[in-house]
């Protein structure tokens, strides 16, 4: 794979104001903002960019999520240190996507193309995503975009948001750019971009869960904990699973757990001791607050009190879909 190669694409000339985004790229990650956004906010994602220990943390702590100077749209994108600009050939595109509000990241992995949005989620939901070939930036509304329409693969950056391409140093050297998208080209395998966008016509298929030897088909939201509520509905059932907790390290609604699209999506519903994630490579996330994160199959979801949430594979034969 080739090193990240970006285009800001400019807003048409009778484009509202607000269509208009601002990006901070730096060597292994990037922002999107939209252009209203308080110029502190803007001037600490670019003072965050020759930092040498910048993480997606001390991306999202410049991000104010409360307050005047709150902000309610943006999307970040950590990229894997094989595909930081520092790399060659060969590294495997592995990003991590946090989005809020209306930013919204068009994904082209393998042979499909998935688009990731918070799906009104607070205060954001991140996923990560492998063999991540290109992303791009946009906002809840604006189509999705083709493969067709993204850089070709031996392009550079565009720094000043015109259209025009440039060398790929001075987009991290320069200052953000400005356009309605922005196109981050990580390198696509020669005959893949034909395929990138074609998807399953079949529609997703459904995951499941195992709690305490039960196992449990994604159909509906389920809410699980003590003593578990429905919180708010996204669909007109709910189903409520009740776990014990001798402790009471469980909360009576932990989490919420639901799939959406082919994603699996836990979102803990402000518990008092949080949950904790882990993933299937062996990291860990820990969630608290309302966070929400996309969680692939393998993983174990910790609630407390020896309670276990397994994110169960697809069954092999595929029967079980979306009606």
């Amino acid at each position: 794979m080739s090193a990240p190669r970006w285009r800001a694409v400019p807003p048409a000339p009778d484009a509202h104001p607000s269509t208009l985004w601002h990006y901070v790229i730096a060597q292994s990650w990037v922002a999107a903002v939209p252009a209203g956004t308080p110029e502190p906010v803007l001037e600490a994602l670019l003072d965050l960019r020759g930092a040498a220990a910048s993480t997606l943390e001390r991306v999202l702590a410049v991000i104010p999520l409360q307050g005047e100077s709150a902000v309610e749209d943006f999307a970040v994108v950590e990229l894997a240190a094989e595909i930081d600009g520092t790399a060659g050939d060969g590294g495997e595109g592995t990003v991590s996507v946090i989005v809020r509000g209306r930013a919204v990241v068009d994904v082209f992995a393998g042979s499909g193309v998935q688009r990731h949005s918070s799906r009104g989620i607070r205060p954001w939901l991140l996923a990560d995503f492998r063999e991540v070939s290109a992303l791009s930036f946009s906002t809840a509304n604006a189509r999705p975009i083709s493969a067709a329409e993204l850089p070709p693969p031996g392009a550079t950056a565009s720094i000043d948001g015109d259209g025009q391409w440039a060398e790929q140093g001075g987009a991290q050297q320069g200052s953000a750019l400005s356009g309605r998208r922005l196109d981050l080209v990580l390198g696509v395998p020669d005959g893949a971009a034909e395929g990138l966008g074609s998807g399953d016509d079949a529609g997703p298929l459904v995951h499941r869960i195992r709690i305490a030897g039960e196992t449990f088909v994604l159909d509906v939201d389920s809410y699980i904990g003590r003593r578990p509520h429905a919180v708010q509905l996204g669909n007109n059932t709910a189903r409520l699973i009740t776990v014990s907790s001798p402790a009471q390290e469980v909360s009576s609604t932990h989490v919420l757990v639901n799939q959406r699209g082919e994603d699996v999506i836990v979102t803990d519903l402000d518990s008092t001791n949080g949950t904790l994630v882990e993933q299937p490579d062996g990291s860990q996330l820990h969630l608290h607050g309302g966070t929400a994160t996309v969680v692939p199959a393998g993983s174990r979801i910790l609630l407390g009190d020896g309670v276990v949430i397994d994110v169960l594979p697809i069954t092999a034969d595929g029967t079980a879909r979306w009606r």
